[in-house]
């Protein structure tokens, strides 16, 4: 009986890896006959799955590639939610980018897709950087490094070799409590809770006091689009707490699970005090939230003017689908939601 268990077993793993090697020879199949639109339908159709579907996108990739059809590259990895594929990809589209000069373009890709990581962004701002270090435009480099760079990346490090007057907001260090362990979850949350309410009220005098405890300043709690209590102290536009809360190390370009930045949300409020405050700290002026919304974006829908000229001034650039316009040299006369009066210089 036991034997014929182990056959039986034999019989079905050999089947089994007979299956995986035909799915394998199907794609190569069609690679060989020159057929990638076949493939792509049959790997979107036969419930390809694992790391067969992996090889057969990087063969797709390598393509697009091949026939340097880069849009259409993009077009194909906009669909794909594996990481390790659009970061397969990712470096082809850098590479085109920089092939062709178009160095405004790769921008404007890093900012706006949200397929790129953290890692893949800071390789691409290095690129930029050093092409405005080739042009020796070092006046455009500080522009750019300040509208779009995070003061505590690498690349902003990066860029201080070349900017030396680029200084980093000074942040008194403080030691901290650790973020809710699971030791003692349930206690240290409620710690949390009474924090974020207090900077959400704006009661100055109970944040101050976590803070004396050395609780986590910057402790992000994802499962809430306002998941730091900088966020929720922007959106209150109580800037007393903001400024106590980043003198004290507090994280400004920390996100929601919906890349919300409490300049976003300072923004959207319309607390201009907030929002040039974040931005003195740091704050990138030009972060992309999951809609694809900038900060500039959020005040002018709600008509916020004396918001939209801050963050004009501080390098915004104005995002409407399928458009982005720097407003760096026209004057702004009017926002209401929806519309905006410019003037050009």
């Amino acid at each position: 009986m036991f034997l014929r268990m182990v056959f039986l077993f034999s019989i079905l793993f050999t089947l089994s890896s007979f299956g995986m090697e035909s799915k394998r020879q199907i794609i190569d199949n069609f690679v060989r006959n020159n057929d990638v639109p076949g493939l792509r339908l049959y790997i979107k159709n036969a419930e390809v799955k694992g790391d067969d579907y992996e090889y057969a996108c990087i063969l797709i990739i390598d393509d697009f590639v091949k026939k340097a059809d880069i849009n259409g590259l993009k077009d194909f990895i906009g669909r794909i939610s594996r990481d390790s594929i659009t970061k397969y990809a990712n470096k082809f589209i850098f590479d085109d980018f920089v092939k062709r000069g178009d160095f405004t373009g790769l921008g404007k890709f890093i900012r706006y897709n949200l397929k790129v990581d953290e890692e893949d962004k800071e390789y691409a701002i290095k690129l930029i950087i050093d092409n405005y270090v080739e042009k020796n435009d070092m006046e455009e480099l500080n522009k750019y490094v300040k509208s779009n760079v995070g003061c505590n990346t690498e690349s902003f490090k990066y860029a201080q070799k070349f900017l030396p007057s680029l200084a980093t907001p000074v942040i008194p260090s403080k030691t901290v409590i650790q973020n809710p362990t699971s030791d003692n979850k349930k206690l240290d949350l409620s710690i949390f809770q009474e924090f974020f309410e207090a900077c959400k009220v704006g009661n100055l005098e109970k944040a101050q006091m976590c803070i004396k405890n050395r609780i986590d300043v910057s402790y992000n709690d994802d499962s809430w689009s306002v998941a730091t209590a900088l966020m929720h102290a922007s959106k209150g536009g109580h800037v007393d707490i903001v400024n106590v809360l980043l003198r004290n190390g507090a994280n400004v370009n920390s996100r929601s699970k919906w890349g919300l930045s409490a300049l976003s949300i300072a923004a959207q409020a319309g607390h201009a005090n907030v929002v040039k405050l974040l931005i003195e700290y740091g704050a990138i002026v030009n972060s992309v939230d999951f809609w694809s919304h900038v900060p500039l974006t959020k005040a002018f829908d709600e008509g916020h003017l004396d918001v939209v000229e801050l963050l004009v001034r501080s390098g915004a650039i104005l995002v409407l689908p399928g458009l982005s316009y720097d407003l760096q040299n026209y004057e702004i006369v009017g926002c209401t939601p929806n519309k905006i009066a410019i003037l050009k210089r």
